[in-house]
């Protein structure tokens, strides 16, 4: 079997895998479990990794099963993978790591090559697809554009030269002209310009000014998303045509492959110049022929001059393509073979299965995919060597179960699927428990070898000696039992042993589910004896193992002669000290012969055997085929069968895919000499295409060669369709199948109206297609009746066609089965059924399951009308009444059947009103309430509103509160504490309200007050008293009857508490409150809150009144007191004012109060003067007087303490005159004067002075 390297490679995984696969094999099989298993991938590797070194990648492979598998990586040789330092690692989830690495660590080893993933468990082991990595390193690349030769007129075709080493990741985005043109790749195939899905640029009907233009393309990198501008730019060397040209390809060569994916758009490219611009026409070749039809272009295949566009590629795409070039010069012609690749996907059915032993078991692999090269399996990581899809065990043994896989593979990718087989029942192979050991003995006695097997099922145990099975005779005597714990116990007796009774004795358990064996020798003491030894007979080419039969103890050698030569002779030859001969690969020339085998003691004495070797020699047939090509119908052919190898006699024969050759085929036979036939066909016929094999038989064995035969047959019927009638709505299957070499193509076309004639292809669809000639049409109408071709061509003949037609029995059908329909109450409505099919139909309509007679209600009427498809019926009521609310059903009946349809007709009208209004809990703003939900009148609830109003209020001043219509509670919030209200409730649907239901009185609880009091007002009564008065709060704030108040005071701008006192509530409508705060501080500001409250509790603190007790005198005197004299009449006093905490009230005035020092205490006889600053001067006073001065400081509560007095003395001044003056004539020049101090002396007088003068004198007399 020819299979390529990379195949070969996974094959060499044996040497990976084998301990992996087969690490320890119990002997006993346990019952299947159900929740045990053998792993299953979850996450398979894709079958490329590309990526840049800057990025690194990571690859997830994770795979269930019971025990959870291990997961191994391993390379395509099936070593396995270990970790590289920064370059490549295992994570602990099983992840293949390549972390990002610099360009100089690059290593191809680790980073272009191919991978696997094995997940193992103790139930088997499976392999993943193969895995190809590759690292791109980021380097430099540049874009080229060479210049275009074109003739005017022709089409050109620029082409972005991307470098070879990153050509795989760079595709074309986008192309820019110099003279700021943008092109894009798109689906405008009829513009000057093209972006072809493959990257070039085509410029259709070049002119001479398009020589002045250049060009660039832009490309993109997919791994590391980086963009570039091309390096150089392209431009167009137009000539203009000189006489006529014929067409010349530019590509430089005629045959060309192109491979994309599928789903993909493809670019054929046809590019040849020519004057005239010649015409293009492209071809494609019918799969297995030379023959050729003409592309159908479509929405899907384009030609754009003579470029092939195919959008959206599809497998059956893929093929042989012909482009041809014509003028009125000559032509030129141009090949491409398109292969469009879908991605391989496998499975294998069944998954998994049990088998009881000896049972078959089929696994089945299903591929899809393009182009799929080689199909492989394997079980448990190991290659079996079976390439069909089919892969079937005939008898399953034990080492049969495990995990088995499927690989498809092509040149580009892989796929696998993995299944399990389990054993069934219960297995357990033979093991021996007990057996003989060697044993050494002198000839006389009798020999008891015993051995116990168990299994399930019981062994049978069978005894050999020297490879020869021991029959009974008169000394050896073989017998067996069953125990009853179910082990065989097996015993060999020999009668009174002789020498010649050594040898190797072996006792093989065996049962249908394997084989035990063992073996030890019996040494009797004796001389040297050889058993005879029968003639042995082997294949050439296979090796020979024989061991010489030995008996007599002890031997001191064995060896094996030829021609009495001792061997080994040659290389072949191996010779084993227990008398062991191989001989491998034998050839009947050098190794058919006699040997002999020689066994010796220590005494010399010794015995010899012969050993007969045959080699048989296999046929040999040499390879033949038919002519080259399909054969025609009424050729003649020959084949010649020639054995030059193999042993005589030959048996030689023939057969045609595996059946023997019969005259009457028109297929002769015949013998030329001893190693030849000769197959004759005389003319060849559609039949004989097939496999010929010619068998040659020896005694050695049997070889075959196989040689096919095509024969080109025309299409024929094997099954031709014929008209077909189906019921509508079933799924149609007409047969169209056809033979014939190359297997035609079967091809569908329906009519085009209503006659035969002209046909178009069947558009693909969700409920036609076609698959393998046979046309299906799942749930066929109307729609899919008419005339169909089907067509079976294969290019050999003219083909064959048939036209049958198709048609639809319809049954009546209802295209809606079931619906709702609504009417008001009281007004007309009309149902209406339509029933399509074949007519004539009759329709019957049913209420409620019972006949509907209209004679019986006149509100009825029914009424039908003949329509192109079927028939509609429709009922008429005048008027709906609330018993129309109904199930009313049409069956219509035809030939063919009935069917039925419903309409749920709804008569709708207002709600009935909501009853049971009850209270189910309230407080003081709120009430909960339920009710039972009325009927609906047949149209859905939409809300409820619940309205209420205050006791003494009308309906017309309502509130309301509006609750979804699915609900029955509801609660009424913002109602006011200690309130009588009245709650009613209406319904509403679509139609309109209901009416309201019977109202409910409530009165809501109390709660404590929520106003607060209003007209505070505090005053000062006296120093220590003040008067507090207010009035109640709003009466709505009350929520109950107010018991009374409570009045807090405290000290302003302290936070110390309030002291609160209660005062009753007057009951007097309108009447203030009040009370007198007494024992306060005096004139110190107290904040005054006051709440009311009520049986619940107290409501909210007023705002702060702030109010001063009435003011007190200063409790100190000004401090500081001084007094300074200014002159002789006037002293300036100073002070400072009291203390602030002293002054009990605003300092508005000090006093001074003043008198000389020696009339002080005399109250009468001092003075006062008030000021408003801390100094003032007193003025008009006593000139050269002590003063005594008390300052003291006035608030409006009066005068308050005086200082310590203080004293001051006025400056002297001048005295007053003297007083009481008198004159005494004392003689005549001497006059007494007399006289009295000053009044005022001002100061303490010194002197006086006395002046004099006569009586008309001008001048005075001065006397001191």
């Amino acid at each position: 079997m020819n299979m390529p390297n990379e195949r070969l490679k996974w094959l060499m995984l044996f040497a990976a895998v084998a301990l992996i696969a087969c690490g320890s094999q119990t002997l006993a099989a346990n019952p299947p479990d159900a929740d045990q298993k053998g792993p299953v991938f979850l996450k398979e590797p894709t079958n490329r990794i590309d990526f840049s070194n800057s990025t690194g990648a990571e690859i997830e492979c994770k795979a269930s099963g019971n025990p959870m598998p291990e997961i191994i990586w391993i390379r395509s040789d099936g070593t396995a993978v270990g970790d590289v330092p920064g370059l490549r690692q295992i994570s602990s989830d099983g992840k293949l790591v390549f972390p990002p690495f610099r360009a100089e660590d690059y290593r191809q080893e680790v980073h272009a090559q191919v991978y696997a993933c094995l997940a193992r468990n103790q139930f088997g082991s499976i392999i993943s697809r193969d895995v190809h990595v590759r690292a791109v390193v980021s380097q430099h690349y540049e874009e080229d554009i060479h210049k275009a030769f074109v003739i005017r007129g022709n089409s050109a075709i620029l082409k972005c030269d991307i470098p070879s080493f990153v050509a795989d990741f760079v595709n074309v985005i986008s192309w820019h002209s110099d003279e700021k043109e943008n092109f894009y790749p798109g689906t405008e195939y009829d513009g000057k310009y093209l972006v072809l899905p493959s990257g070039e640029l085509h410029i259709r009907e070049v002119g001479p000014e398009d020589g002045y233009k250049s060009y660039q393309c832009r490309t993109k990198h997919r791994l590391t998303g980086e963009t570039r501008l091309s390096a150089t730019k392209g431009r167009l060397v137009i000539t203009e045509p000189v006489g006529s040209v014929g067409p010349k390809l530019t590509s430089g060569d005629d045959s060309r492959t192109v491979r994309i994916r599928q789903e993909d758009s493809v670019t054929l490219l046809c590019p040849a110049q020519a004057y005239p611009v010649p015409v293009y026409r492209w071809y494609k070749f019918i799969e297995g022929t030379t023959r050729k039809q003409a592309v159908v272009l479509n929405d899907r295949v384009k030609q754009v001059s003579g470029t092939l566009i195919i959008k959206d590629a599809v497998v059956e795409d893929s093929g042989k393509y012909l482009c041809v070039v014509n003028n009125s010069v000559g032509g030129e012609s141009v090949e491409t073979v398109l292969t469009v690749t879908a991605p391989l996907s496998a499975k294998i059915d069944p998954p998994t299965q049990t088998v009881d032993f000896g049972r078959p078991a089929v696994f089945t692999c299903q591929y899809t995919g393009n182009p799929i090269k080689t199909v492989s399996w394997m079980k448990d990581g190991k290659a079996i060597g079976h390439s069909e899809p089919v892969l079937r065990i005939e008898s399953v043994k034990k080492e049969d179960k495990g995990m088995y896989q499927c690989f498809v593979r092509n040149d580009q990718e892989s796929a696998e699927a993995s299944a399990e087989l389990k054993l069934g029942g219960r297995f357990d192979p033979p093991v021996i428990r007990q057996a003989f050991q060697e044993e050494t003995m002198e000839p006389g006695p009798s020999v008891f070898l015993k051995c116990v097997a168990g299994g399930n099922p019981t062994p049978e145990i069978s005894w050999e000696l020297d490879g020869k099975k021991i029959a009974n005779n008169d000394r050896y005597q073989v017998g067996q039992y069953v125990t009853v714990n179910g082990d065989v116990v097996s015993y060999l007796n020999i009668t009174s042993v002789h020498a010649n009774d050594g040898g190797l004795y072996k006792c093989i358990a065996k049962s249908k589910v394997g084989v035990a064996e063992h073996s030890a020798k019996l040494n009797v003491y004796g001389l040297p004896y050889i058993r005879q030894m029968e003639k042995k007979a082997i294949v050439a080419g296979e090796t020979l193992i024989v061991t010489c039969p030995v008996a007599g103890y002890p031997i001191d050698s064995i060896v094996w002669e030829r021609d009495n030569r001792a061997l080994p002779i040659n290389r072949k030859q191996k010779v084993f000290p227990n008398g062991t001969l191989i001989i491998e690969n034998v050839e009947r020339n050098s190794d058919q012969a006699t040997y002999t085998c020689v066994a010796k003691n220590q005494e010399g004495y010794s015995a010899r055997g012969s050993l007969e070797v045959q080699v048989m020699v296999l046929p040999r047939i040499i390879p033949f085929a038919f002519e080259e090509g399909p054969a025609q119908v009424g050729q003649y052919l020959t084949l010649h069968c020639s054995v030059p190898g193999g042993d005589l006699p030959l048996n030689i024969d023939w057969t045609l895919d595996g059946q023997a050759i019969s005259e009457d085929l028109g297929i002769t036979t015949s013998r030329v000499g001893r190693r030849g036939s000769v197959l004759t066909i005389e003319a060849v016929e559609a039949s004989h295409a097939g496999n010929f094999t010619c068998h040659a038989r020896n005694l050695a064995g049997h070889q075959q060669f196989t040689t096919p035969l095509n024969v080109y047959v025309p299409p024929r019927w094997i099954l031709e369709p014929t008209d077909k009638a189906f019921a509508q709505g079933s799924d149609a299957k007409v047969e169209c199948k056809a033979d014939g070499f190359p297997k035609p193509q079967v091809t569908w076309k329906k009519a085009v109206g209503d006659t035969p004639g002209e046909y178009k292809d069947l558009k693909k669809s969700d409920n036609i297609r076609v698959e393998e000639g046979t046309l299906h049409v799942d749930n066929i109408q109307k729609t899919n009746e008419g005339y169909y071709l089907c067509e079976a061509i294969n290019g050999i003949g003219s083909g064959l066609s048939a036209v049958i037609m198709i048609s639809v029995q319809a049954p009546p059908e209802f295209t809606e089965k079931l619906r709702n329909q609504t009417a008001r109450r009281g007004e007309p409505a009309v149902l209406q059924c339509e029933a399509k099919g074949e007519k004539p139909i009759g329709i019957l309509w049913n209420m409620n399951n019972m006949r509907l007679d209209p004679k019986n209600d006149n509100r009825y009427t029914i009424r039908e009308e003949i329509l192109s498809t079927g028939v509609m019926s429709s009922l008429s009521i005048k008027r709906t009444e609330r018993s129309d609310s109904a199930l009313f059903t049409c069956v219509a009946t035809n030939a063919f059947g009935s069917d039925d349809a419903s309409i749920n007709m709804i008569v709708q009208e207002v709600p009935e009103m909501p009853y049971a209004l009850k209270v189910l809990d309230k407080s003081g703003r709120s009430v909960q309430l339920s009710w039972a939900q009325p009927y609906d009148g047949n149209s859905p609830l939409d809300r409820y509103i619940i309205e209420f109003k205050r006791s003494r209020a009308s309906w017309s001043e309502i509130d309301r509160v509006i609750v979804p219509g699915h609900t029955t509670e509801a609660q009424v919030q913002k109602l006011s504490p200690a309130t009588t209200y009245n709650i009613r409730i209406v319904a509403e649907n679509a139609i309109g309200t209901s009416q309201s239901s019977e109202a409910v009185t409530i009165i809501t609880a109390e709660e404590a007050p929520s106003g607060k009091p209003q007209n505070i007002k505090v005053e000062p009564v006296n120093q220590t008293t003040m008067r507090v008065t207010w009035k109640p709060p709003p009466r709505t704030e009350w929520n109950g009857e107010i018991l009374g108040y409570y009045v807090g005071y405290k000290l302003s701008n302290t936070n110390s508490s309030y002291v609160f006192e209660t005062i009753n509530f007057i009951t007097e409508e309108g009447k203030e409150h009040n009370l007198e705060l007494q024992n306060l501080r005096v004139y110190t500001q107290y904040s005054v809150v006051i709440q009311a409250f009520n049986k619940i509790g107290a409501g909210p603190l007023s705002e702060e009144e702030k109010q001063f007790t009435a003011e007190g005198t200063p409790s100190q005197p000004p401090s500081d007191t001084a007094c300074t004299t200014l002159t002789s009449q006037t002293i300036r006093v100073g002070w400072v004012s009291p203390p602030l905490e002293s002054a009990n009230g605003v300092i508005k005035t000090y006093k001074v109060v003043y008198a000389p020092s020696d009339e002080w205490y005399d109250e009468t006889k001092r003075h006062y003067k008030k000021t408003a600053s801390s100094d003032t001067v007193l003025h008009g006073l006593k000139k050269y007087t002590n003063y005594t001065m008390q300052v003291l400081a006035t608030t409006a509560g009066g005068d308050g303490v005086r200082s310590v007095p203080i004293h001051c003395q006025t400056e002297p001044d001048v005295p007053e005159a003297p007083t009481d003056v008198k004159a005494l004539v004392m003689g005549n020049a001497a006059i007494l004067v007399s006289w009295r101090p000053p009044a005022q002396p001002n100061g303490i007088i010194t002197q006086y002075t006395v002046y004099s003068k006569a009586e008309g004198a001008e001048t005075e007399t001065k006397t001191q």
